[in-house]
């Protein structure tokens, strides 16, 4: 046998008794998010409405279409900041049936596409369809300002 055929052999003998290379930390997967925020140049419009989002006048009502990058990029950002790992979600199925949640406004984006993702907003928590996730709402105040 050549020595050739010898490491052939000594190969798939390895892989056939599962000596499989060991996982290093950038060979493990990625967690899988629920929600994936699009980037700006996908974007045409972010509409912030709600009360109670404006650290500075919690009364006051915004409704703010956005639609330059500028805009954007700053409450995207927000969103990109959320650990969206389905994981981590919680279902508010039943939560939505049995409690009057409190929602402070919400967040729909219109992309180029003309598809939507639409989130309410809790004091701690941001909701997408029947999920919720941990969220510091009181820090999107500074996106928003960043965005006018």
């Amino acid at each position: 046998m050549s020595r050739r055929s010898g490491l052939s052999v000594l190969a798939v003998a390895v892989l056939l008794a599962g000596g499989q290379p060991t996982a290093t930390g950038e060979d493990k997967p990625k967690p899988d998010p629920l929600v994936v925020i699009p980037d700006a140049k996908d974007v045409a419009e972010v509409r912030v409405i709600g009360h109670g989002l404006i650290q500075a006048d919690p009364k006051k009502k915004i409704d703010l279409k956005l639609t330059r990058k500028g805009q954007l990029e700053p409450v995207l950002d927000w969103l990109k900041a959320i650990d969206w790992d389905k994981s981590k979600a919680q279902d508010i199925t039943q939560l939505r049936i049995v409690a009057q949640l409190i929602i402070l406004g919400e967040i729909v984006i219109t992309k180029k596409d003309k598809t939507t993702l639409r989130f309410e907003l809790q004091p701690t928590y941001v909701i997408e369809g029947n999920n919720r996730w941990k969220a510091d709402v009181k820090t999107l105040d500074a996106a928003i300002k960043k965005a006018r």
